[in-house]
């Protein structure tokens, strides 16, 4: 008689087949991740193309950009106006990106921050709008227990003052007009790309450093030209170093970068354009010179920094987005920061 054989895989088989599963996920996983981050990367590119189309909307109704930073009372029984903690070009802009409900509910004579200003503004304060979060940044984390709300800076050029004037599209308590923008629309940054802080010493791109002494790092155009090249002026690379060493340490670290985008602090909704995206020569997200046990509200130095492999998104004062390598050269950066300052750049340099 025949003997009956039972019909299925040996485990030989079975094995084989559990490989070949096992391979083809790992060829098609870095695909599905590029595939994902590529999906991430383009709605971060709608999100910058946002804020530049409510600038212009913002201009053809007002006449100007919007002020980077305004002033406001932050206590009741004040006579005198505030100018740290009040609302920036984001707050102005709401109404031009479909906010009326959020712009509605803030009351410009108060600050969006401190005191009873914060009090009152609370609702409009602690609001998170998607459109203001790169979802390629990935983090989770918290400042003071509460969320990061803010990726996408308005740009102050070169500028390092924190004063009335810069040399970029934005300055704070003060704005120009489509005139202004002398170097032309498509050659002059309005928006950059940042990654919002982390609670961990050392972490590159998202901790900063407050409290540094040393050279002088407040000035209106730190870049000078020596024999026709573009540097920066000796004494804020000095500068630049101390906030180096002082990142390598382990005191002075702050992390609330990005915490709140309705403040029109530098190092909270404005960032400056003296160090290259993604800088591994300088990783730290802020610098701040003075001030012990402040965040980086006020900073010198503010750069732009993405999870995007290679490079960062910007926005142009023409509406328009590219993506700019961190290969782009320090001469090329500070040119398209600055509105006024004259050089000639194409776009096969970034």
């Amino acid at each position: 008689m025949r003997a009956n054989r039972r019909k299925g895989f040996t485990l030989i088989e079975l094995l084989v087949v559990i490989a070949i599963i096992a391979v083809l996920i790992a060829l098609l996983l870095p695909a599905v991740q590029a595939a994902r981050e590529a999906a991430r990367r383009s709605q971060c590119v709608n999100n910058i193309k946002q804020l530049g189309l409510a600038v212009h909307n913002y201009l053809q109704a007002i006449g100007s950009i919007p002020l980077g930073t305004a002033t406001a009372f932050h206590k009741i029984g004040d006579t005198t106006t505030y100018n740290w903690g009040t609302w920036n070009a984001h707050a102005f802009l709401m109404p031009y990106l479909e906010q009326t409900a959020v712009y509605n509910a803030m009351n410009f004579n108060w600050t969006s921050w401190p005191e009873d200003g914060g009090a009152i503004n609370a609702t409009a304060f602690t609001t998170k709008l998607a459109f203001l979060l790169c979802p390629s940044d990935g983090s989770t984390k918290t400042s003071w227990g509460e969320p990061m709300l803010n990726n996408y800076y308005a740009s102050l050029g070169t500028s390092t003052n924190n004063s009335t004037v810069s040399n970029g599209a934005f300055a704070l308590y003060s704005s120009d007009n489509e005139s202004g923008i002398k170097d032309g629309l498509s050659n002059t940054v309005l928006w950059g790309e940042c990654l919002t802080g982390f609670d961990s010493n050392g972490m590159r791109w998202r901790d900063s450093v407050t409290n540094i002494g040393g050279a002088n790092a407040s000035l209106l155009n730190p870049v000078i030209s020596v024999g026709g090249v573009a540097q920066l002026d000796p004494n804020v690379q000095t500068a630049l170093n101390d906030c180096v060493n002082a990142f390598k340490g382990t005191t002075n670290h702050t992390w609330n970068k990005g915490w709140r985008w309705g403040t029109g602090s530098p190092g909270l909704s404005l960032f400056n354009m003296v160090v290259t995206p993604n800088s591994t020569q300088y990783s730290f997200a802020g610098c701040r010179f003075g001030c012990g046990g402040c965040g980086i509200d006020f900073g010198n130095f503010l750069n732009a920094s993405s999870s995007h492999a290679g490079g960062v998104n910007i926005g142009m004062a023409d509406g328009s987005v590219r993506f700019i390598k961190s290969t782009i050269s320090p001469q090329t950066w500070w040119a398209i920061g600055t509105k006024n300052g004259g050089e000639t750049v194409s776009s096969d340099q970034y």
